[in-house]
């Protein structure tokens, strides 16, 4: 079996490629660098560059997918990225000429993408979710302003969002919280100003009261709205410490998490891989957001004893899946340079236990690095390096946004 893996700077992409490498199976990469992560592993059967999707525009990105497709053959198509996931759940129909497409089709991708549609699926499931409010001309900002409960979140209601043949990345970051009603309407005035294309596309965030607690992840393998496989985790550490990408997290197993994950994954109908993201306060879960491709805290899964990627294989082919024990309470950090930039933010907020909290995170198992499989680590210090020459340059900030 041929296997073409996208996003190979992406931590997953290289948990795919070690996963499936290592059972013989024949995987290929495609990047933006000949450095990035997957590339330089040695699972890897051979590896392409091609434009990245979000620096180049949609149209270039396809039309170099569709060479490879037609050149080399795959059996399977293997996306990581919400950019490219986007794409290729977009143009899936056509893309299946060339090559089985590893994503769901549009009218399902659809509802996690757009959190509007998430939100309305779990009010019809009775899941918790924060209390969100979408503004419209039936019920706009000021009128929202005046009935949210303070703190709140500017919250894009897709991570990208596709417009003029190109991708749009809209992130959240701290600019999007706020703490009163005057810089909520400030703060949502200043954001349309910057994305005009949201009031184009009548495609405005959603308002969302700010809910305090422990992020939770439940990763999940389905065929036909049935999970077939799953595997939870919590965080331990994230970066940035406000919500941002895990860097350290714990395997776990919560039954009621299970249970509203199946509730979703049954009304969606889903085939594939998702992962479902909630935040625990005391007993109680609350959906944030689900992701309908593969998760950046895959290693830890693997390691832990649910090979998601192989999993994803063998059901491709028709065989039989059923789920596989995990061990709870294993620890894995995402080191360079997730755990690194962590440390420089909580000591940067006077937070010097930090220090030896991060000392003891070598004990853990980690994302990248691997005595086994090293240059990859090789690929993670080029890209740390090229980050701090942006930052100190003013390129980029340390979230790795364009200045």
């Amino acid at each position: 079996m041929k296997v073409l893996v996208l996003d190979a700077d992406e931590r997953s992409s290289l948990a795919i490629v070690r996963s499936l490498g290592k059972r013989g199976i024949n995987v290929t990469c495609l990047g933006s660098s000949p450095f990035s992560l997957a590339s330089l592993s040695k699972y890897t059967s051979q590896a392409f560059v091609s434009p990245s999707i979000v620096e180049s525009n949609v149209s270039e990105f396809l039309v170099h997918l569709c060479y490879y497709l037609r050149k080399y053959h795959f059996d399977l198509v293997i996306p990581t990225s919400d950019e490219t996931s986007t794409i290729l759940s977009k143009y899936k129909g056509s893309l299946e000429n060339y090559s089985k497409i590893a994503i769901e089709t549009w009218n399902k991708y659809v509802l996690t993408y757009d959190k509007a549609n998430t939100w309305e699926l779990c009010r019809s499931l009775s899941i918790p979710i924060p209390r969100t409010f979408l503004p419209s001309k039936t019920n706009s900002i000021q009128e929202i302003s005046e009935i949210i409960q303070y703190p709140a979140l500017i919250k894009p209601r897709s991570k990208s969002i596709f417009h003029d043949n190109s991708l749009k990345i809209l992130k959240v970051t701290s600019d999007n919280y706020v703490e009163s009603k005057d810089e909520l309407l400030e703060k949502f005035a200043n954001f349309l100003a910057q994305n005009s294309f949201l009031s184009e596309l009548d495609y405005l965030p959603l308002i969302q009261e700010k809910v305090t607690g422990i992020g939770v992840g439940c990763e999940v393998l389905c065929k036909d709205g049935k999970i077939v496989a799953f595997f939870q985790h919590i965080r331990v550490r994230s970066y940035p410490r406000s919500g941002g990408a895990s860097t350290v997290r714990e395997s776990i197993n919560e039954p009621l998490l299970l249970e509203y994950s199946k509730k979703i994954i049954s009304e969606l109908g889903w085939t594939g891989v998702a992962m479902l993201e909630f935040i625990k306060i005391e007993d109680e879960f609350f959906l944030i957001e689900i992701n309908g491709r593969y998760w950046g805290s895959l290693p830890l899964a693997i390691s832990s004893g649910v090979d998601f990627p192989y999993l994803h294989i063998q059901q491709t082919l028709g065989e039989p899946v059923t789920q596989p024990p995990y061990l709870k309470g294993l620890k894995q950090r995402w080191t360079l340079p997730g755990d690194i930039l962590w440390l420089f933010e909580s000591l940067r907020n006077g937070l010097l236990g930090s220090i030896t909290k991060f000392i003891k995170g070598f004990v853990y198992r980690d994302d990248i690095y691997s005595i086994r499989d090293f240059k990859p680590t090789i690929g993670a210090i080029i890209k740390i390096g090229k980050l701090f020459v942006d930052v100190i340059l003013g390129r980029r900030t340390l979230f790795g946004e364009k200045q």
